[in-house]
């Protein structure tokens, strides 16, 4: 009887251990001014940070909103009798030829010794369309409300310092100014980084750096509530994404980056305000923050002295150990496999067989829901099939998995029988442990945990009675879920289209897992009851709005204008075709070949267009050497532009730079309007010239064009931003418009 309704069963249990999962990974309820004040409440931090943003203007490098803010923290630390610094530099990206002015304030919170500081680091600006309440916002409040607990609970054992950066959203750049240029930098043994990417959502360790075994420990104990997984932090590394703790981790300091990434259709947008700002993320951002900088500055961090954990939080329960046990771990589960397969009376053949077949079993599955996926974003002519609202997707997504995994499993079953096919299912488990030790080892949690409890379950089966025997395979079900449906997160945290590949690699693994316990309860029926609701599910998510209020379009207008021709264009930049609202406006039916690159730049239309003050160049000083000629030009802006730069020839040569003192080099850029050449942007220039020695390996004329970049609308387009209406926002960069001419030197 039992045997009849396994499925359900599995189904059952599948439900049950994602929906405690999910739970178990919420956020803490916030605390309210009322709390005690050696306790970290949101509501305070949220009340600091309203203050700090004000009026919710946008404040990116250079503007005169981010010194409002600026002053605004200055001034709340002077309150708290914080001793506080700003540090005036420029800074000069990692890689890629660009730099800022910027103003990082440095704080300090002096300890009994003078040993070591442990670093608290975050970023004050915002990009140009955002209030910047959850990236930065909810960090740069955490910070200041735990620097203040630490300033009432007496001095610690070590020094505290607070490292507010200027210019991360520009490349980091506050940062590169710091940990190169600032004489505080080598004194930290340990750094603390706070980001936010989203405006809700649990915060967790994003990554760490050198050796983190005192680090996750520390944490672990310091917080009623860790989270996290090491998986992230090889994930991260696989991501064109960074914030400032990638500039400290090249400094070789050992710290954690902590981020949450909820709702990240606000990310970068308008939306990114205080009134969706989820009052329980800014609370587990205090309390992961707090009680573990207090901690550590009563600790002695010695840097990359313990080696490195996994870690990772199952159902709530949270789970580290030395990365050095992973190999033994492995080999332990081999082991018990090898004896639990010598226990029972298994065909090898067929068991090899099933083994080698269930990899194309699983490209199928996958194939079959990637479709669903695909022909949805086809039917609509969008890049993102992932809509506003999207339970009915994700009811597709998982019902076609579900369908697939059905026919095939009844397939694999008929042909191998259910015990094989369990034990095949394990040992290709096994396979991906072993692939993740090789080249993911710190992911290697996800497999390892599972494969020993399933390792020992299998051992034991020929010793129990049937029924407990088949409890026994549902338990390892249960035990690997959040190393499957857990991978389908991110899609829905992202919006569906940056990690998709998370998506269906969950999607996989919980096929994997289902395989053995497809068989039973009307097999027939259930597939046409799935069909049904793949069919439907595929109707409804073509009517459900791929956007909605909460979920806005990203639509940028970018408008270029050539002084030298006095030619005028403007791109609507957007992955997918506008709303009904932008017709006037029209697509992009057309493009322009910008002088610089061969690639050409897609336009919605040519438009008249007030030249504006143009930027200006001075040589300064000029003469050869061996190699080729030194040159000091001044670049400056007339029209209080956020940007000033140089765009090379791709075959001009070597090209080296230097701003005072740091130095770089001209690099070729692969994307956007300058795709194919050489750039050198100068950020946050609204108050300050940009004086530049450039270092050529040629000599004689040389051709650039000079160019400057100011952030939103020309005034005489300022209705374009009516026309988006409520249901497209600008994101990243926004709207902007770049001036450029051509410069003999």
């Amino acid at each position: 009887m039992m045997q009849r309704w396994v499925l359900l069963l599995a189904m059952l249990v599948s439900v049950a251990g994602f929906a405690l999962n999910h739970y178990a990974s919420q956020s803490p309820d916030s605390k309210s001014t009322h709390t005690s004040q050696s306790e970290f409440s949101a509501e305070r931090a949220f009340d600091l940070l309203a203050r700090l943003l004000g009026d919710e203007s946008p404040h990116p490098v250079g503007s005169a909103e981010n010194a409002r803010v600026k002053d605004e923290i200055l001034t709340w630390l002077a309150e708290q009798e914080i001793d506080a610094t700003v540090q005036q530099a420029w800074g000069c990206a990692h890689s890629g030829s660009r730099c800022a002015w910027v103003e990082n304030i440095v704080a300090t919170l002096p300890g009994k010794h003078n040993g070591p500081y442990v670093a608290l680091m975050v970023h004050y600006d915002s990009v140009p369309p955002a209030p910047g309440a959850g990236d930065d916002g909810a960090g740069l409040a955490a910070v200041l409300e735990a620097a203040r607990l630490l300033k009432a609970s007496g001095p610690t054992q070590y020094p505290v310092m607070l490292i507010i950066t200027d210019a991360e959203e520009a490349g980091l750049l506050g940062a590169e100014a710091f940990f190169k240029q600032h004489d505080l930098r080598q004194q930290i043994s340990a750094v603390i980084n706070i980001e936010g990417s989203g405006s809700s959502g649990v915060s967790q360790i994003l990554r760490s750096h050198g050796d983190n075994f005192d680090l996750i420990e520390t944490y672990s104990s310091s917080t009623d509530s860790p989270s996290g997984m090491s998986l992230i932090d090889e994930i991260f590394k696989r991501m064109p994404n960074d914030t400032d703790f990638s500039v400290s981790k090249r400094a070789q300091i050992a710290g954690l980056d902590f981020a949450f990434a909820g709702d990240r259709n606000h990310y970068h947008t308008p939306l990114d305000s205080l009134v969706n700002l989820d009052m329980s993320t800014l609370q587990h951002h205090g309390d992961n923050l707090w009680p573990l900088i207090r901690n550590l500055a009563n600790t002695d961090i010695e840097n990359g002295s313990s080696g490195n954990k996994v870690y990772g939080a199952i159902y709530g329960w949270w789970m580290e150990w030395p990365m050095s046990w992973n190999l033994p771990l492995l080999l332990f589960a081999g082991v018990i496999m090898v004896l639990a397969l010598v226990r029972v009376d298994l065909p090898r053949m067929r068991l090899l067989g099933t083994l080698f077949i269930l990899p194309v079993v699983l490209t199928l599955i996958l194939s079959f829901t990637y479709g669903y996926f695909w022909l949805l974003g086809l039917a609509r002519g969008t890049v993102v099939a992932w809509p506003a609202h999207d339970f009915p997707l994700r009811v597709g997504l998982f019902a076609s998995t579900l369908l697939a995994t059905l026919c095939l499993g009844q397939f694999l079953r008929q042909r191998s029988g259910e015990k094989v096919l369990f034990h095949s299912v394990w040992w290709s488990w096994w396979l991906l442990a072993c692939a993740a030790y090789l080249w993911l080892p710190a992911a290697s949690n996800l497999f390892l945990g599972p494969l020993v409890a399933a390792a020992i379950i299998l051992l034991l089966q020929p010793f129990l009675r049937a029924e407990v025997a088949m409890l026994g395979r549902l338990m390892t079900l249960f035990i690997a879920l959040p190393a499957s449906l857990g991978l389908v997160l991110p899609m829905e945290e992202s919006q569906g289209y940056r990690l998709i590949w998370t998506c269906f690699a969950g999607l996989g693994l919980y096929a994997l897992l289902l395989l053995p316990f497809s068989h039973g309860l009307g097999l027939r029926g259930l597939k046409y009851v799935l069909g049904l609701v793949v069919v439907s599910s595929f109707l409804v998510n073509l009517a459900v709005p791929l956007y909605s209020e909460d979920r806005p379009q990203h639509v940028n207008y970018r408008f270029i204008l050539d002084a030298d021709n006095h030619s005028a264009w403007l791109a609507v930049e957007s992955p997918n075709p506008v709303s009904s609202r932008l017709k006037d406006v029209g697509q992009p039916n057309e493009s322009v070949t910008l002088p610089w690159s061969d690639t050409a730049v897609p336009i919605t239309a040519d438009v008249e267009m007030r030249v504006p003050p143009l930027p200006e160049l001075e040589i300064v000083n000029r003469h050869d050497t061996d190699k080729g000629e030194n040159l000091m030009l001044k670049l400056s802006t007339a029209r209080n532009a956020n940007a000033l730069g140089l765009v090379f020839a791709a075959n001009e040569g070597s090209i080296n730079f230097t701003v005072a003192g740091q130095s770089g080099r001209v690099t070729l850029t692969r994307w956007g309007m300058f795709k194919g050449s050489r750039v050198l942007m100068m950020m946050g220039t609204q108050q300050h010239d940009a004086e530049i020695a450039l270092i050529r390996s040629r000599k004689g004329p040389l051709a650039v064009y000079l160019f400057d970049l100011k952030y939103g609308l020309p005034s005489d387009f300022a209705y374009l931003d009516m026309l988006r209406g409520d249901l497209a926002v600008p994101v990243h960069r926004g709207d902007s418009s770049l001036v450029f001419r051509e410069i003999q030197l």
